[in-house]
């Protein structure tokens, strides 16, 4: 493996927090801007399309790589994300007929960037500097979801003060393409890499062991996660205070939280290993509560509790996940293979998770469906807590 340098770790960090200030700027936005043009059921077809498209491209992806340099390949993800956001900004209120392809094209985007980048971060992060890189990058997603949905909900109301709401929703997804330009300059600093040995047939002879099933296993519950409770979240945290400024305020207000624990997860994770396991209730009950009491203490509880708990989850997750890839012993040009699997599990949460929800829900009961929904999605992290438990305790005994 090849070993990390401070510049490169910099260029990394640089890359994330400036792409998670672009969509924490734009994200909710724009799932609450679906949400007003064609209610729940087009922001789900729009994410549903979006996962299908994402599993899509990060398979193709493995052969891309085979051929073409990481850097290139990333470049390219990065221009599908400007062009997301210049055709939401030229389209506006028709973006709901263009739903399929701006899903296909935010698909692309994610399952690039993201196939990409968590080959980047296993190349260049050693396994001793895994929980300081990772408590960073967390720390980082949560202050820029910190700073960028006031902004974001600032501009949208001073807008829809001075023109419309409508133009203010455009102006920002314009701002969000500027930004992800901005990600492109920074990721052509990026020293170039070779290009991996990648082979499907590496990914259907080779056995599964126990501790790799579980892998899986919470990454499905994982995608399950992260394709629903976002988007539905953010549109009923948006129906109980009615108002954008308010909404990114919120966001704002747990994204501090988040980012605190983010900066102290690799500390804490690092002392104690397990201490996954108490976050993983800790963020079970904030979501619990918030799907029974959908109003303001039900949001209090969800602010605090939730995004106290979820960056340790995440920091112990994406740890392990690399520690796990280790134990192959095989050069890291030949293991991408694993990322794919890893993916092939977050995409199958994510497509079942939302086809659910669209044979469920009719014109009549979508928030219904939506709340009872968010009040399910409760039991996802203390899956992958379990999950996480099981792993480990399998890597202490082989070891």
């Amino acid at each position: 493996m090849e070993y990390t340098t401070s510049q490169e770790t910099k260029i990394l960090l640089k890359i994330n927090g400036i792409y998670s200030f672009a969509l924490f700027l734009g994200g909710i936005f724009l799932q609450v801007f679906l949400f007003t043009l064609g209610g729940f059921r087009a922001l789900v077809e729009y994410n549903l399309v979006s996962a299908g498209s994402l599993l899509i491209f990060y398979f193709l992806s493995g052969w891309i790589l085979t051929r073409v340099r990481s850097k290139n390949l990333l470049l390219f993800g990065i221009s599908a994300y400007i062009l997301l956001f210049s055709l939401l900004f030229l389209f506006r209120e028709q973006s709901l007929s263009l739903l399929a392809v701006l899903g296909a094209i935010h698909g692309m985007a994610t399952g690039i960037f993201w196939g990409v980048m968590n080959l980047l971060h296993y190349v260049f992060i050693t396994q001793e500097a895994r929980h300081r890189f990772f408590g960073r990058q967390s720390f980082l997603f949560s202050i820029t979801g910190g700073v960028a949905p006031i902004l974001g909900g600032m501009l949208i109301s001073l807008m829809g003060f001075l023109v419309s709401k409508e133009f203010g929703y455009s102006f920002v997804f314009f701002l969000v393409a500027v930004l992800m330009a901005l990600v492109y300059h920074q990721a052509t600093k990026l020293p170039e890499q070779k290009v991996i040995d990648f082979s499907l047939h590496d990914m259907t002879k080779h056995r599964r062991s126990h501790i790799w099933k579980s892998v899986l296993l919470q990454d499905f519950f994982a995608g399950m996660f992260d394709a629903m409770f976002p988007a539905f979240s953010a549109v009923i945290i948006f129906l109980i205070v009615k108002e954008e400024f308010v909404l990114g305020f919120v966001n704002a207000a747990g994204a501090i939280i988040a980012a605190c624990a983010g900066l102290s997860a690799g500390i804490i994770l690092a002392k104690k290993q397990t201490s996954f396991i108490v976050a993983s209730f800790i963020a079970a009950f904030g979501i619990g509560l918030f799907a029974w009491q959908q109003n303001w203490w039900g949001l209090i509880a969800l602010t605090f509790l939730f995004n106290a708990a979820m960056p340790v989850i995440g920091v112990a997750s994406s740890k392990t996940f690399f520690d796990v890839m280790d134990r192959l012993g095989r050069d890291w040009q030949k293991k991408y293979y694993l990322f794919l699997e890893r993916e092939i599990a977050l995409g199958l949460g994510r497509v079942s998770s939302l086809l659910l929800f669209l044979l469920a829900v009719s014109d009549r009961n979508q928030l219904e469906i939506a709340r009872i929904a968010i009040g399910l999605l409760a039991f996802v992290p203390l899956c992958i807590g379990f999950f996480l438990m099981r792993i480990m305790r399998v890597m202490r005994i082989d070891t």
